[in-house]
């Protein structure tokens, strides 16, 4: 009976400390998998801002913060656009108009990092954009614009942050397609 009971008991330790260790590998690899899809710039609050239209800069900024741990901030216009908007739009980039924002921040003063998103309208961002880098104070702050697009691509949208200039560090924007993209670009702005 002693022999069976320590049979039992080597066999009980055996077992679990064999669960024990498929547990921690298990855990070793996932957290080797999260890391390699987390880009952080550390000790540094990252905002992403966009405006989205039909959805797709939506899903791209999301990607952004589930790589950054970013905060996602969606700016809208305070009076929707009618069903047949292109006109309206179009004449408010041409313009350079800066149509009413909501948001659901008052202030970027605690943030370092602003990434700032939309589509491409006729080769430029949308006025909204316009209005956001308007009424905010981006000094010293590091400024990544990132833009979705079938076609064109964002170096034409980027005069949008002109003014910014002298206040921020504009980084390299990205044209996202390619979600595989996102974290190489990461790696290269968030240095």
């Amino acid at each position: 009976m002693k022999k069976v009971l320590s049979f039992l008991l080597a066999v009980f330790v055996t077992l679990t400390l064999a669960g024990c260790s498929q547990t921690n590998q298990k855990e070793q690899n996932q957290t080797s998998e999260d890391s390699k899809q987390t880009v952080t710039a550390t000790d540094q609050d990252i905002l992403i801002a966009y405006f989205s239209y039909s959805g797709n800069t939506e899903k791209a900024a999301q990607e952004i913060q589930k790589q950054t741990g970013g905060q996602l901030v969606e700016i809208t216009r305070k009076e929707a656009y009618p069903n047949d908007f292109y006109d309206i739009a179009e004449n408010e980039i041409i313009n350079g108009e800066q149509p009413e924002i909501t948001l659901s921040i008052n202030s970027i003063d605690q943030y370092d990092i602003i990434f700032i998103g939309y589509p491409i309208w006729w080769q430029k961002a949308p006025a909204m954009i316009n209005t956001f880098v308007h009424q905010f104070d981006f000094t010293d702050k590091t400024v990544i614009p990132f833009c979705t697009s079938s076609s064109d691509g964002i170096e034409e949208s980027l005069d949008v942050f002109d003014d910014l200039q002298d206040q921020a560090n504009v980084k390299e924007g990205l044209r996202i397609n390619d979600y595989d993209e996102i974290s190489s670009w990461l790696d290269r702005v968030l240095e």
